[in-house]
């Protein structure tokens, strides 16, 4: 659990912070006098202080989760709208402050303050809050807001060399659901609280020569939870209470250093290297509530290593030919402690082998891997209305207590770029992946095996589709055609396939496909507009087999997944009064479907969303430096989704509302100042 004391490490960075900055402050101060006079003599005036101020107004007529569920716009009712921003520049001395307020009066809030002197330092701080009203049951709202506040530091002690630092707090805390049970059954859905604290903080000093450039850094992160564990009541009978644990504490610390170097005028080079170590060792819950077994050890001690490097070259060979080359190493090195746990089924009862009479047991599995990828990539300009380019990609994994222990990934692609005739130009894209991966990794295994489920310890036909062999192919076409300077066209297609060639089980087969026409027009210099549409398609299939009451009786099905959208949109910018009147309007239409098809049996109902959204907004210049500005925004969302039911045999929370209409109207005045 996380705690208010601040931990010894601030007090050692806070410590070398407060040792390399007098210098670099001394360093900049003997630039000072030299720097003064060498600003730009040609560039426009943007000395002294300047800004706005905007007050006004909004009045919201329906509750609406979805169109508030980032922004704070849930509730009906009033808000207030205040926003605002304010520069200066000094004259003669490179001094700038810049300072900018977003949404102060609800709850997606923004504020920034950066000042310092050009070329020589900076600091800024930041605060901004994100809420996030995800679903509303009437008694029961699930909503967190996360409020972060942070600092930043840019430090230039001397040619060529610049020190950067940053802290960040975050906290997020509101209500979050999690399901449970006890067993088999008793199945509850529980709205419980949220208290997240995250401190990220870092410190760099880099280098930027004219051939070299160089940087090395330190970055931390530490992650509190202000709740051990969830308890809640057992509906059914056997214990009175569950517990389940909650996120753990944990660290993280990285050194990094980066490198480029120009060796000549055509060739690059760039090396970059990372080391970190992640760290949790939060306490172990008891196996269950009833239970009095002893745990294997007091807390998982759990321990990771990361490691990355990577190496790339970048080469013009010629005016027409050029050649990239990029290689990574990466490595997750897991050295938690294995241990046998007992295998406890839904906090209510400790499961025992019936073969032998002794308790279950499972191990935690320390997942790593090494991953070497290895990208290779060639340009040639055959004309100058025609590039050709193509690459091979090698991306080979190796993984430990996983379903495959190896896979080898292997992409070949091209592009052709082609401008047959003035103001068109085309793009095809074309890629074919063939991934490899080593027979099943029984490692992977640790089911209990119970006699009537049929179940066996592990079985080559299915895996994880990520990890499974598979077979993908790409193509994309772009085209954009500017007939004229009022008049430019697009179109945009994308498709792939994926086959899982040796899936007999799981996933077999998976494709996608999107194409988005669009158009902009200006009528003359005062009205334009502009329209697009998108229909995209996601398709799958797989396979499966289901025991019922003995191995001897199973059942083999398939299903088939189609999922389609379909998206509209419309916007309108006109000038009605030159210098005087400006008005906007945009509509957004978007249709989902989603179908889960049995071949042969029942169809899961179909699943529905349609989103309904217009929005038109005007700006009245009532002086040169002040101006009245009005908006509404209309949004209709409606979803049907068999998922969110009232179940007889689970304690839910709730239906979560199916349609949500609202209206918002916004009045503000904004005074610009200089």
């Amino acid at each position: 659990m996380s705690t208010s004391k601040p931990p010894m490490r601030y007090a050692l960075l806070v410590a070398a912070l407060m040792q390399l900055l007098p210098a670099a402050a001394h360093a900049a101060k003997a630039d000072k006098d030299e720097d003064a006079g060498k600003l730009c003599e040609d560039c426009p005036d943007e000395s002294g202080r300047s800004g706005w101020v905007e007050g006004g107004i909004g009045i919201q007529s329906d509750d609406s989760y979805h169109l508030g569920r980032y922004n704070g716009l849930e509730e009906s009712g009033a808000v207030i709208l205040l926003n605002g921003e304010v520069r200066y520049r000094g004259k003669t001395d490179g001094a700038y402050l810049d300072g900018k307020i977003e949404n102060l009066g609800l709850e997606s809030r923004r504020l920034n303050v950066e000042g310092g002197r050009q070329g020589k330092y900076g600091v800024a701080v930041e605060y901004d809050q994100i809420p996030n009203f995800n679903k509303d049951y009437g008694s029961t709202s699930l909503q967190t807001e996360r409020d972060r506040l942070g600092v930043k530091f840019s430090l230039i002690p001397g040619e060529n060399w610049e020190v950067t630092g940053h802290f960040r707090h975050e906290k997020k805390d509101g209500t979050r659901d999690i399901g449970t049970s006890f067993g088999f059954s008793n199945v509850s859905i529980l709205a419980v609280p949220v208290d997240y604290e995250t401190d990220d903080f870092g410190v760099a000093l880099g280098y930027q020569g004219q051939r070299m450039q160089a940087k090395i850094a330190y970055a931390g992160s530490l992650f509190g939870n202000g709740q051990d564990d969830i308890t809640w009541a057992n509906p059914g009978p056997g214990a009175a209470t569950g517990q389940v644990a909650e996120s753990p504490d944990n660290e993280f610390h990285q050194l990094s250093a980066q490198l480029g170097y120009q060796l000549t005028e055509a060739t690059r080079i760039g090396a970059s290297y990372a080391r970190g170590r992640m760290t949790q060792d939060e306490s172990f819950l008891p196996y269950a509530s009833a239970s009095a077994l002893a745990l294997p050890a007091s807390s998982l001690n759990g321990e990771v290593e990361t490691t990355l490097f990577k190496f790339d070259i970048n080469s013009r060979i010629s005016p027409k030919l050029r050649l990239d080359a990029t290689y990574t190493y990466s490595d997750r090195d897991n050295n938690t402690p294995v241990n046998n746990y007992n295998y406890v089924i839904g906090d209510a009862f400790i499961a025992i082998d019936p073969a032998t009479g002794l308790p279950v047991l499972r191990q935690n599995r320390p997942y790593s891997f090494e991953q070497h990828l290895l990208r290779l990539k060639a340009g040639y300009r055959i004309s100058s209305k025609t590039d050709l380019s193509g690459g091979f990609d090698i991306d080979e994994m190796q993984r430990t207590y996983q379903q495959a222990e190896e896979t080898d990934d292997q992409t070949l692609w091209a592009k052709l770029k082609l401008r047959p005739m003035d103001g068109v130009e085309t793009t095809l894209k074309v890629s074919h992946a063939d991934r490899d991966a080593s027979t099943y990794d029984s490692t992977a295994f640790q089911n209990p095996v119970f006699p009537e489920s049929g179940a066996t310890v592990g079985d080559p036909i299915i895996k994880a589709f990520e990890m499974a062999d598979r077979k993908r192919d790409k193509v994309g076409f772009d085209v954009a055609y500017t007939a004229n300077e009022n008049l430019s066209l697009g179109f945009n297609l994308d498709y792939y396939k994926d086959d899982y060639k040796n899936m007999a089980l799981g996933l077999t087969e998976a494709s996608g496909f999107t194409i988005t026409p669009s158009l902009t027009y200006a009528f003359n210099d005062k009205v334009s507009t502009s329209a697009y549409y998108t229909f995209d398609r996601l398709k799958s299939d797989q396979s499966g087999r289901e025991w019922i009451v003995t191995p001897t009786v199973s059942t083999a099905w398939t299903s088939s997944d189609n999922n389609t959208t379909q998206t509209v949109g419309l916007s309108l910018n006109w000038k009605a009064v030159v210098k005087k009147l400006d008005i906007s309007a945009d509509v957004a239409y978007s249709d989902f479907s989603g179908k889960i098809q049995y071949p042969g049996s029942t169809d899961l109902p179909e699943l529905t969303s349609r989103l309904t959204a217009i929005g038109i907004n005007g700006v009245y210049q009532i002086k040169e430096n002040l101006s009245f500005r009005a908006g509404y925004r209309y949004e209709n969302y409606r979803e049907s989704d068999w998922a969110n039911v009232n179940l007889p045999t689970v304690a839910t929370l709730g239906a979560t509302p199916r349609d949500q209409e609202t209206h918002v109207v916004f009045l503000s005045v904004r005074y610009a100042f200089k």
